[in-house]
């Protein structure tokens, strides 16, 4: 008999066996989608070296001495090329990159967008 919108479709055999197929189904897209979420965490790293160097640069733009000292300025100049240098490129890229991250984007928001001229 054809298929009637109009008439009820009785259970076959056939029918009352695919269940496991749906809850297979249904276990097998749970688990891509926990990997899915999961994955962010693992790659944070670039996200958590940024953070780090640039609060080490911003640390050390604030340890310029007072008084004039060349031992001090020079090695503070030093730490602030190890820590600055790349960061305004560095920061516009992970911007661009986790766009859909609001907790990640908020942080990045904090920095300034043009550090390294202040260090240089």
């Amino acid at each position: 008999m054809p298929f009637s919108p109009y008439r009820p479709r009785t259970s076959t055999v056939k029918q009352r066996a695919r269940p496991w197929i749906f809850r297979t189904h249904a276990f097998l897209t749970c688990l891509s989608l926990a990997a899915c979420v999961t994955a962010p965490e693992e790659s944070l790293a670039d996200f958590k070296k940024f953070v780090d160097d640039r609060d080490a640069c911003e640390h050390f733009g604030g340890e310029i001495p007072d008084p004039p000292n060349a031992e001090r300025m020079e090695e503070v100049l030093e730490q602030m090329t190890i820590y600055c240098t790349g960061t305004d490129a560095r920061l516009a890229a992970l911007k661009a990159k986790y766009w859909n991250n609001p907790g990640v984007l908020s942080k990045l928001n904090e920095y300034d967008a043009s550090i390294e001229a202040k260090a240089r």
